[in-house]
């Protein structure tokens, strides 16, 4: 985990230490452009942002002047126990809160732990694209050990599944909660996802962002011994 202490500073420090913070973020491969702002046991205070000390020498101030003259406190920050999704749906109110009416100018997201210490710095857009990456509707063709597992689990990480089988017997099992295939933790998982985040259906839907085929290739041997695959299976998903 990268170490957040780079990015902190506290209410006595100079706007000009915070210049240096900013400076030497990335060698820290931490963002630049925000410094936190602590009290004396380690809590999230405040913030300074590249604009504000901006505004601040617009409006007179010096590169002496204290962090606590140009800080904005109460920062919007979330527990690193929330998902992308929880953040993202939540930022509308908390915008509120502050009598801000859009996300249009939030450059940075802050994770705090449950007592309330900074732990991370996220990009606001950075957070967007990952929400949109992960909201892509993909289609497994094929329900057996490889595709059912991979479908269940990546339900589970958030992506929207549709798993592809044509055997009814199965289909009618998936849409019950129950497994065909003996897997650990698998069964539990796949009661948690059905019908949320992981349908299952015996025609192929349009609207799929990603295509996996995960059908069998057996392998025999032809009349001269040789070992073949045999393609039916994935030619016919195909």
């Amino acid at each position: 985990m990268k170490d957040i202490k780079h990015l902190c500073c506290i209410e006595g420090n100079s706007l000009l230490e915070v210049l240096t913070i900013f400076e030497k973020a990335s060698t820290f491969n931490l963002p630049s452009g925000i410094a936190l702002v602590l009290d004396k046991s380690g809590y999230l205070k405040g913030t300074v942002s590249e604009g504000d000390i901006r505004r601040a020498m617009l409006s007179g101030k010096t590169l002496q002047s204290q962090v606590k003259e140009v800080m904005k406190e109460n920062p919007i920050s979330f527990t690193e126990e929330m998902s992308i999704k929880e953040i993202l749906e939540k930022i509308p109110e908390e915008l509120q809160k502050r009598n801000r009416r859009s996300s249009r100018f939030l450059g940075k997201i802050i994770l705090v732990d449950n007592s309330g210490k900074p732990t991370r710095v996220l990009d606001y857009h950075e957070l967007w694209e990952q929400k949109v990456a992960i909201h892509r509707h993909l289609v497994v063709v094929g329900l057996g050990y490889v595709g059912l597992t991979m479908a269940v689990v990546m339900a589970d990480a958030g992506f929207l599944v549709t798993g592809v089988e044509v055997d009814e017997t199965r289909l009618k099992m998936l849409n019950e909660g129950q497994s065909y295939i003996h897997e650990v933790g698998l069964q539990d998982l796949l009661k948690e996802q059905i019908h949320k985040n992981f349908k299952v259906a015996r025609e192929l839907p349009e609207d799929g962002d990603v295509y996996i085929i995960s059908v069998g290739t057996p392998v025999v041997s032809n009349s001269g011994g040789k070992k073949i695959p045999i393609m039916t299976f994935l030619e016919s998903a195909c």
